[in-house]
């Protein structure tokens, strides 16, 4: 396999100023085109930092990927650096310039001098378009092993390297086939789906890797074949097999098979059964709402939604003298209030603590009604407040998917 080595570059990385998010998801990306990334190194914008970093990676891997340093700013120096390494000269790139012109003046925006200098690069490399930015990337050949350098902004990284580098890649360091599902479990951790697996790993195609990965939405099952040359066809076979053979094994915890994001899946699932959802957040305190915001579709879909810090702000909105104490009947009446509040299909509610009480795990409750009937689930955590806020919300979007499709299928 080739090897792949991710360089991120920035000060601000190594001070916690900003996640490095740039290098987990191009990982993510590379890995749904066959490639893997083997190293990954974070350093300071220094000239000394980035030529020792090159040295060390282009021992180990065929393939360099470089992150951040392409800005307009002073301490932008990557490209500078990368001209040092290539002994050759920065230059004038008119394609470039003509194309930050136009975009400027598209916007009836003046170039200035430090955007214009984006359009110097290197005079040995290969141009890198940049469509979501105003940096282009860059791209060298030597000796067999390819050095590609591309902006630190995160959505001009990821998608230069989707449309522009992992082609470029394909075309100098052939994967053969390689192909890949994901099958998404609710409600089992990694040990538990590891034992489970062992009464059928020596059954399944041994072309068929298995990487198990937890995710805040759940385990994610990746099965992946690789095989040599053009075998489509075959990998395709081999891959459906596994997928079934794995999804009965499962039946009981699987909930999707694939990568849309859970808020999306339930925004399709609603939208394809002409569904509308009403919530009231407690315990999530609007981070459900958030998440489904973000997804296209979501106006045909969420009805409303109000969220209260603590279960006693309630009564602003209200009324407190038909009030369940109990939690657990707390969350299937404000379930059914919801539906009747915004006037929706189903209704879908949030009670609980999101921290922890000492040794005693954050318990949350979940509660769905629709026209029929009400349901409740519980779930408990026993992280920091932050991480059982997430895990509560996306167990309500899974359960509130379950249910859906259990009444409306």
């Amino acid at each position: 396999m080739t090897n792949i080595s991710f360089i991120t570059i920035g000060t601000e990385l190594l001070k916690g100023r900003i996640i490095n998010t740039n290098a987990a998801e191009a990982g993510l990306l590379l890995r749904k085109h066959g490639f893997q990334l083997a190293r990954v190194v974070s350093i300071a914008d220094t000239e000394e930092a980035i030529l020792d970093a090159l040295e060390v990676e282009l021992e180990r891997s065929e393939i360099i990927l470089i992150s951040g340093g392409l800005g307009p700013t002073k301490d932008d120096i990557t490209k500078h650096t990368l001209a040092k390494w290539a002994q050759t000269e920065l230059v004038w790139h008119e394609p470039t310039l003509i194309g930050l012109e136009q975009r400027y003046a598209a916007r009836d925006r003046e170039l200035n001098r430090l955007t214009k200098a984006q359009a110097l690069l290197p005079e040995r490399c290969l141009v890198v378009k940049n469509h979501q930015g105003t940096a282009p990337g860059m791209g060298f050949l030597k000796e067999g092993k390819l050095v590609v350098s591309m902006p630190g902004v995160p959505f001009e990284m990821l998608y230069m390297l989707e449309h522009e580098v992992i082609p470029l890649i394909q075309n100098q360091f052939p994967v053969g086939t390689f192909q890949h599902s994901v099958l998404r479990l609710a409600d089992i951790p990694e040990s538990k789906a590891a034992e489970r697996m062992e009464k059928l790993e020596s059954d399944l195609p041994e072309e068929i890797d298995i990487a198990y990965l937890p995710r805040a939405d759940g385990l994610w099952l990746e099965l992946s074949v690789r095989l040599e040359g053009d075998n489509h066809g075959r990998g395709a076979e081999i891959l459906q097999q596994a997928n079934k053979m794995v999804s009965s094994l499962f039946q009981d915890k699987l909930y999707t098979i694939g990568e849309t994001p859970l808020p999306q899946l339930l925004i399709d699932y609603f939208q394809s059964k002409n569904l509308t959802l009403g919530m009231v957040e407690i315990v999530s305190g609007g981070m459900l709402s958030k998440k489904m915001y973000e997804c296209s579709g979501v106006e045909k879909v969420v009805a409303g939604a109000l969220h209260f810090p603590d279960q006693d702000r309630l009564t602003s909105f209200f009324e407190k003298e038909d009030w369940p104490e109990q939690e657990e009947v707390l969350a299937q009446t404000l379930a059914r209030k919801a539906r009747d509040l915004f006037g929706s299909d189903i209704g879908l509610a949030t009670v609980g603590h999101p921290e922890r009480g000492g040794d005693q795990p954050a318990v949350v409750w979940i509660g769905i009604s629709d026209l029929h009937t009400t349901v409740v689930h519980q779930a408990s955590f026993l992280y920091q407040r932050k991480i059982n806020i997430d895990r509560s919300t996306h167990y309500a979007m899974q359960f509130c998917l379950k249910i859906a499709k259990e009444r409306f299928a």
